[in-house]
């Protein structure tokens, strides 16, 4: 959320003929599948020695999330009137506190909107992880399951064909 309110608000408050062309990029990433883009991340993970990691797990979901939270939370920063901010200039106050003092003060519902929508975003892309982690590290990998649509994913530590037929006896 910090880096989504960071990039929104510069979009949101200053004009500049680089604002157009960055939304469009950002709607584009956002409508692009996850699944599309993990191949290339797998490499790059690979090349900074972040396979098998909770930091590259947390990187990767970060990173495909936060152009969907940049796209909402310029759309409610654009909502807190910049008159008020243009008061706290007045008064003293830099580009940086008027964001943390008066805009996101305002707006906190929409940041805690664009919080819970990435969260769920984030929850239901259960395969994502699988390119981040292996078993044999601890770094578990969401196992879905198909008995019933309404079951959330369920996180197993062992995903080898072995563990796996060996439950199956049971």
């Amino acid at each position: 959320m910090v880096c989504a309110a960071l990039a929104a608000y510069p979009l949101s408050r200053f004009r500049s003929r680089l604002n157009r062309p960055f939304l469009l990029t950002i709607l584009f990433a956002t409508s692009l599948p996850i699944t599309a883009i993990m191949v290339p991340v797998y490499a790059l993970f690979v090349r900074v020695d972040l396979i098998d990691t909770f930091q590259g797990t947390i990187f990767f979901f970060a990173a495909s999330q936060l152009p969907f939270a940049i796209w909402l939370m310029k759309n409610f920063m654009d909502g807190v009137p910049k008159e008020l901010e243009e008061a706290a200039w007045t008064d003293g106050a830099s580009s940086p506190q008027s964001l943390v003092r008066i805009v996101l003060p305002l707006m906190g519902p929409g940041v805690a909107v664009v919080t819970v929508f990435s969260f769920v975003m984030m929850w239901g892309t259960s395969s994502s992880p699988s390119c981040c982690c292996s078993p044999r590290t601890g770094c578990r990998r969401p196992s879905a399951s198909t008995t019933s649509s309404a079951t959330a994913a369920w996180w197993r530590t062992d995903n080898s064909p072995r563990s796996r037929s060996s439950t199956r006896r049971r």
